[in-house]
């Protein structure tokens, strides 16, 4: 297995992992004290701690995107540059699709019922523009549309990808790219971070709550701009450390949960840096080889499914739980949205690239369509 190839699995079994933490976190939401029951209290106990393993699970989801960008970008590279409006394009046709359909179950399920507050016109508007925000903000413009809790991420994801030329400017020259500007890559996010932070303590505006998390993206990307060269990952990985100190002793100064979540965040981030860099190090046991193995080749599978199970999961387990379905129901149900969602995604990923490129784009150079290198 090549070392590219390798990381495209470990990404999709990464993705896997993620996304079924995030899916047994919401069945315990919705199903916990039935869960408990039937399976005992000290199981309880442990599913609960696997729950509590969500927004790691999410961090986890914006370091392996800004990644996959990374490696999106380094392929499509051609004469040293990037024809951003096939970027642009393939980053449309890759989330729209699946995340318009979410909308639509979305509506399905709760709309016709009685449409709750968050399934108003206005606020689908904000959700069709990726200006939602989770709902424990009180001041938020938008929240995720029908109650559809996960979709606030993507909102978060959108904005990284609208961002990502200038990363561009920062790391990327007319032939190579410059591994050694990585960490500094990194260091500018933060910076960025804690600008934003501030700004959002005096007036409530989206991308200023989006770019507090940035620094988790951007940690994907600079790492996948210095993966390889020993020097840069390094440093990369000392920086991602120090920072995260840094950021809990503020975090205990002054009391901030964004400023807690953040470190957090970059927690994950070092512990997955340092398990690829150690990993990758030691003869026949690095993640190449590691994700070669047929249990883990489980993962990779529904790994590429992962999108499509994030953002279609959620309303159907709410809407259950709203219903009073047994629990035999339930479960069959589950079962299904996990077997079925990559071959839905795949399903998807094949018809819209059967649509033809817009006018502007010019296909001789577009990002190779290697749809487990994109997040």
């Amino acid at each position: 297995m090549s070392e590219h190839k390798g990381r495209i699995r470990f990404m999709d079994a990464g993705r896997g992992v993620a996304a079924l933490l995030v899916l047994e976190h919401h069945v315990m939401v919705y199903f916990g004290e039935r869960v408990s029951e039937v399976l005992g209290a000290s199981t309880g106990h442990v599913l609960q701690f696997v729950s509590s393993l969500n927004d790691a699970a999410v961090q986890f989801f914006f370091f392996l995107s800004g990644w996959a960008i990374y490696l999106a970008l380094d392929q499509a590279r051609g004469g040293g540059k990037v024809d951003w409006y096939i970027f642009a394009w393939h980053r449309c046709r890759r989330i729209l699709p699946l995340y318009w359909i979410a909308l639509f179950l979305s509506w399905t399920l709760f709309v016709p019922g009685g449409p709750p507050d968050e399934a108003g016109p206005l606020n689908l508007v904000g959700n069709l523009a990726f200006l939602q925000t989770p709902t424990v903000f009180s001041r938020g413009w938008f929240v995720p549309y029908a109650g559809n809790g996960p979709l606030w991420s993507l909102a978060y994801e959108a904005w990284y990808y609208a961002a990502t030329p200038v990363l561009c400017l920062a790391v990327l020259s007319s032939a190579n790219l410059k591994s050694k500007r990585a960490p500094g890559l990194l260091l500018g996010a933060l910076v960025v971070s804690i600008v934003a932070l501030a700004i959002s303590q005096l007036v409530f505006f989206p991308l200023a709550i989006y770019a507090v998390f940035w620094p988790l993206w951007v940690a994907g990307f600079a790492f996948g701009a210095s993966r390889g060269k020993l020097a840069e990952e390094g440093l990369l990985f000392l920086l991602s450390v120090a920072a995260c100190v840094a950021l809990y002793v503020l975090h205990s100064l002054v009391g901030s949960d964004t400023l807690r979540s953040l470190a957090d965040g970059l927690a994950v981030v070092v512990l997955a840096v340092l398990a690829i860099m150690i990993t990758s190090r030691i003869p026949n046991t690095g993640y190449v080889a590691a994700i070669s193995s047929r249990p883990v080749g489980v993962f990779v599978f529904l790994g590429s499914g992962s999108y499509a199970l994030y953002v279609l999961h959620y309303p159907v387990l709410r809407w259950q739980a709203a219903h009073g379905i047994s629990g035999y129901t339930v479960l069959l149900s589950i079962v299904v949205l996990v077997v079925a969602t990559p071959f839905l995604e795949r399903l998807v990923n094949r018809m819209v690239r059967r649509l033809p490129y817009p006018h502007a784009a010019r296909p001789q150079r577009a990002i190779p369509p290697s749809s487990t290198t994109e997040s």
